[in-house]
């Protein structure tokens, strides 16, 4: 995807689960020249030991840096899959989330993140910081259900935190959350 092929109206389906515990750091899936713009089916197989840390300045950063573009006719979708042991750090980012950083300005996509669960870890970072997806700017249709986030999650600075999402921008067509639950703790260091 990073090198430019966004995966437009494809599926890229997860076939065994993965052990990531050898993988010293994750580059994130999608960037915001190269955004990923498919369906990602996780086949109700788990991610184990994904590990994103920086001290760089980021934004956009999770397993899925940047989705979505401003093409309307584009549904972005990851779902049926569990992430466990996570580590997302990233001490001067900011949109920052296990599943997906960012879904960027002017971005008219519709996004979909149905039957994910983050079962344990941590995720922190300066600003906007949250269990599954970190900032929506999209004006099109966010749906998200069936998910549960068990991560701890901390953030800082001006910056929203959330155990699910930390902040949704612009005036989205529709915003869903349907059976999606947070049990991890959920910490904000800094000024509101």
């Amino acid at each position: 995807v990073n090198a430019g092929n966004t995966f437009a109206g494809q599926t890229v389906t997860v076939t065994a689960d993965i052990n990531m515990e050898s993988v010293e750091n994750w580059i994130p899936i999608g960037t915001k020249d190269n955004p990923f713009m498919g369906t990602f089916d996780g086949g109700e197989h788990t991610i184990k030991g994904l590990k994103l840390i920086t001290d760089d300045v980021v934004d956009g950063y999770g397993f899925f840096g940047v989705v979505g573009s401003a093409n309307n006719d584009v549904t972005v979708t990851v779902k049926n899959l569990k992430f466990e042991d996570v580590t997302v750090s990233a001490s001067n980012g900011e949109n920052v989330g296990t599943v997906i950083g960012i879904m960027p300005r002017g971005c008219k996509s519709n996004l979909t993140i149905n039957n994910v669960t983050v079962e344990s870890g941590s995720v922190s970072a300066k600003k906007h910081t949250a269990g599954l997806l970190g900032k929506s700017y999209t004006q099109g249709n966010l749906t998200i259900e069936k998910c549960v986030n068990k991560a701890n999650i901390t953030g800082g600075g001006s910056g929203n935190v959330g155990g699910i999402v930390a902040i949704i921008s612009e005036k989205p067509a529709t915003v869903t959350i349907n059976n999606t639950e947070n049990y991890g703790n959920v910490t904000h260091n800094g000024a509101i």
